[in-house]
């Protein structure tokens, strides 16, 4: 079908597209983001709450200081931030113009489009990878760090657990360590975690440790295999661990994934939120609630338009105790890179 003439609806057209593109490129941070949506709001900021850090059980009904079952918060604290605006954008050349210009029909995957609205869908194709890209590197800083940089240069943080540490040689065994963290998080969070992140030097050591994958055979704990998405180690003790993805990010130069820690994740506690974003509509800018936002510029001094994407993306951690950062202490072997760089033994 054709696009809409009126400035209106193509905005409306266009944030419609990018919501419905489906990226294929490789985002695993965002598959955590597993609680409740916050928004998209009608204003430039984005409001929640977190689960105050106590927590007590609540009592079974018709008994007095018995205990249930049931965690409840005891409170709630409420926030309110700005996400800085992701912004991506392609150009639309005179090529284009001229292409879409002529009522051509082209026809992709069998199906007939109209070429003006191939032309948009492929570059709302390579505006939306970019923004998941981008909200997936957010995550990940999110997760590791308890902050993530905004598209802006600001650093946004949130309440977290500190970073705990585990020595992997502690009883000899690292299922008796790990255990027992793992029994903590379920006592803190009233439940097992949704997802165990392993750095690849913790990955690399439980491949060759003997005593880890005898017990976990023996006592029928865990297998090994590998989907089209992630890398799942093993299935011990009621836990999926799951090979930590990288979180490089080209601006900083940073990769935010710890090649030595576990981090424990109840998924229900990490969110996806959206701010509204600002549209000009005639002379005026409003602010128009939305996860995307896409629009034409015309740049007459190079003779272009320039079609751009927005977002107002940010996580948001709700609870501190849902992620627990874990630094393993590893043999000092698993930790010398020169080794495995020269073959030296």
């Amino acid at each position: 079908m054709a696009l809409p003439k009126n400035q209106i609806d193509r905005v409306r057209y266009f944030a419609g597209l990018l919501t419905a593109i489906e990226s294929v490129v490789s985002t695993p941070y965002l598959n955590y983001l597993k609680g409740r949506k916050l928004g998209p709001f009608p204003t430039d900021t984005v409001d929640y709450r977190t689960v105050a850090t106590q927590k007590q059980a609540a009592p079974l009904l018709g008994f007095r200081k018995i205990e249930g079952q049931t965690l409840r918060p005891v409170g709630f604290d409420e926030f309110r931030l700005t996400p800085g605006i992701i912004v991506q954008s392609e150009i639309i050349s005179a090529m284009d113009a001229n292409l879409m210009s002529a009522d051509n029909i082209i026809y992709v995957n069998k199906n007939q489009l109209d070429a003006e609205e191939s032309i948009y869908r492929d570059k709302a194709y390579n505006i939306k990878t970019s923004i998941e890209l981008r909200k997936n590197i957010m995550v990940a800083q999110l997760i590791h760090n308890g902050e993530y940089q905004s598209h802006d240069g600001r650093k946004i943080s949130f309440p977290i657990r500190e970073i705990d540490t585990l020595d992997y040689t502690k009883h000899g065994n690292f299922l008796v360590n790990y255990r027992k963290q793992l029994r903590e998080f379920i006592k803190v969070n009233g439940k097992r975690p949704d997802v165990v992140l392993v750095g690849d030097k913790i990955v690399d050591e439980l491949l060759k440790d003997q005593m880890f994958i005898d017990q976990i055979y023996k006592l029928g704990l865990a297998n090994f295999d590998q989907d089209n998405k992630n890398v799942i180690i093993a299935r011990v003790l009621g836990t999926q661990l799951e090979e930590m993805a990288p979180a490089y990010d080209p601006d900083l130069e940073v990769d935010s994934a710890k090649s030595n820690r576990l981090t424990l994740i109840n998924t229900s506690r990490l969110h996806e939120a959206y701010a509204g974003l600002a549209v000009l509509v005639g002379n005026r800018p409003k602010i128009v609630p939305g996860e995307y936002i896409a629009y034409e510029d015309i740049d007459s001094k190079n003779q272009t338009v320039e079609f751009i994407g927005k977002s107002a993306f940010s996580p948001v951690l709700s609870d501190a105790n849902a992620v627990w950062r874990i630094e393993v202490d590893l043999p000092p072997e698993a930790l010398d890179d020169s080794k495995s760089k020269t073959g030296k033994k």
